[in-house]
């Protein structure tokens, strides 16, 4: 009994401090916003803009912005134009995966290239392995064309996101249940 209960408690204690791959969130709409001309100081504000937004919208408010990474996660041969920005190399692909396991990033920002493209901002905080980012079927404004899918042009990070102990806290709150349980079973 005593070795069953032992066995129960460390389980449920490794199930509490294991961290879920969570989905990312949108925060800017279906389509994100159009930013011209698109450079990292127009991106962070309308970043910025954005989490205003959302978190005058939704609870809980997700976190300031933070600093655009300047050495943004390469994929797939992608080249850094040294500002912020992740070119991926042509044809641009209509998908992306990115790792948040190699890098952990605060948000993402996803340019979709095309004439009526977007720029769409993920928070990303607690992500902590590969997402898949799709480019979505933007509408024609002008209604003559068929929704249609647009290539990346480019991306960008904001800063990482500290853990802030959480882990910690929980292993810490296992162990304890597990001398509780020891005392009570001994």
């Amino acid at each position: 009994m005593k070795k069953l209960l032992i066995v129960i408690a460390t389980v449920m204690g490794i199930a509490v401090c294991q961290t879920a791959n969570a989905t990312p969130i949108l925060i800017n709409g279906p389509f994100g916003v159009v930013i011209l001309p698109a450079n990292p100081t127009h991106e962070l504000a309308e970043l910025t803009a954005a989490i205003t937004a959302y978190n005058a919208a939704y609870n809980p408010d997700v976190p300031p912005a933070g600093d655009i990474d300047f050495t943004p996660q390469l994929i797939g041969g992608a080249t850094t134009d040294g500002g912020g920005h992740a070119v991926p190399p042509p044809p641009t692909p209509k998908f992306i995966t990115i790792d948040f396991g190699v890098e952990r990033e605060t948000y993402a920002g996803l340019t979709w290239d095309g004439p009526q493209g977007g720029t769409l901002f993920y928070y990303v905080g607690n992500e902590t392995g590969p997402v898949l980012f799709e480019s979505p079927y933007f509408p024609d404004t002008e209604g003559k064309l068929a929704p249609r899918q647009f290539g990346l042009s480019h991306y960008m990070f904001t800063g990482a996101v500290p853990d802030g102990g959480t882990t910690v806290a929980l292993l810490g709150l296992a162990l304890v249940g597990l001398g509780v349980v020891r005392r009570r079973v001994s």
